[in-house]
């Protein structure tokens, strides 16, 4: 059964729309994310599934039920937000058993559930410090544990892992998915960071002006993006402008801005047209030049070293640069400064997209 669902959800503003008619449906113990870049109405869209914002049209279902006019304290939710929001003058315990206490849960019970939802955070040894006296990560997991020791039937995050440095996002990371699938709590998280969605959701929902450009699994969206934005906004890309100089069945000729040729799988375009293309890091393959075969010849102009990738700046001959990325044990990451190669690209890797999709 369905256990969250919004139907042609609608949020305005003095007639511009923020949130454009968005129908999503999360089934019971799944990780959905709301994946997009400031301003495309993600975290409008989780408010409004909070109650704390009223949608201007449209409704949103919980177990079949409708609850657009339901407060939020009566939508059984927990709610994770950026800022920890913990109460600084109580303890640990005393934060985590605030929702409870609301609920009428006293005496061995209250201190049972605490007790059980601070080990899920493994926070059991800091019941009875205060916020001021814990880590930022630390302090995330309490608020993770005051969201969902009610046992609330939805867990809504709110980019929880944006004030955190790196190192404590990949931990956080772990410790959201593991405490979720521990519960089975379904759950909607917001952020714009692209790895935080891949690698903690069941599926993805990615918007762009208050629009659905996309829901897949992680590996849908990464490897067949839907449309041009989808290309751009997921890993790391090469954008360019280029010419649809020809179209025939098997896709388009294009021509960059220098008068390099290209080939892109994708249909339905016009010749004539100016559009944007999006090419990934990974999808761009380097080959020593040889007198035989395809590709476009272009020198290495910059190397860059990150550990487990290499990429590589390359300057085509009219000008036009593209950056290509391998892993460290790859053949082609040998390639230096200074040397001449060939480009070899996949028209299944060219994405297209008209040029105000791609900025």
């Amino acid at each position: 059964m369905v256990e969250l669902a919004l139907r042609r959800l609608t949020k305005r503003y003095h007639d511009l729309p923020v949130v454009a008619g968005i129908d999503l449906a999360v089934a019971s113990g799944e990780f959905v994310s709301l994946l997009g870049p400031s301003g495309c109405g993600k975290t409008t869209v989780l408010r409004m599934v909070a109650g704390l914002i009223t949608p201007t049209s449209g409704a949103v279902l919980i177990n079949g039920a409708d609850v657009t006019p339901l407060p939020p304290h009566r939508r059984r939710l927990g709610l994770v937000f950026q800022s920890y929001a913990l109460f600084p003058h109580l303890s640990v315990f005393d934060n985590v058993a605030f929702g409870l206490r609301r609920q009428g849960l006293r005496g061995d019970d209250l201190k049972r559930r605490v007790g059980e939802t601070l080990d899920l955070v493994r926070l059991g040894h800091v019941a009875a410090r205060l916020p001021r006296q814990l880590s930022g990560g630390q302090q995330q997991r309490v608020a993770l544990a005051r969201a969902v020791a009610p046992r609330p039937q939805i867990l809504l995050l709110d980019e929880p892992l944006s004030n955190l440095d790196a190192l404590l996002r990949d931990e956080m990371q772990i410790e959201i998915k593991r405490l979720q699938r521990e519960l089975g709590i379904t759950s909607l998280f917001v952020t714009h960071d692209q790895s935080e969605a891949l690698s903690l959701s069941d599926r993805v929902c990615v918007l762009n002006n208050g629009l659905v450009q996309q829901v897949g699994a992680p590996e849908e969206i990464y490897h067949s993006p839907a449309n041009g934005f989808v290309a751009g906004f997921i890993g790391r890309s090469n954008r360019l402008r280029a010419l649809i100089e020809a179209v025939d069945a098997s896709g388009a000729q294009l021509r960059l801005s220098d008068g390099t040729s290209l080939r892109s799988a994708s249909r339905g375009l016009a010749v004539g047209a100016v559009v944007d293309v999006i090419i990934r890091h990974h999808a761009i393959r380097l080959e020593a030049v040889s007198a035989q075969g395809d590709g476009i010849d272009g020198d290495v102009v910059l190397r860059s070293f990150s550990g487990a990738q290499v990429q590589r700046v390359v300057r085509l001959q009219g000008g036009v640069e593209l950056v290509s990325e391998c892993s460290t044990g790859a053949p082609e990451a040998a390639f230096g400064v200074g040397e001449r190669v060939r480009i070899l690209i996949d028209p299944q890797s060219v994405f297209i997209a008209p040029p105000a999709q791609a900025g």
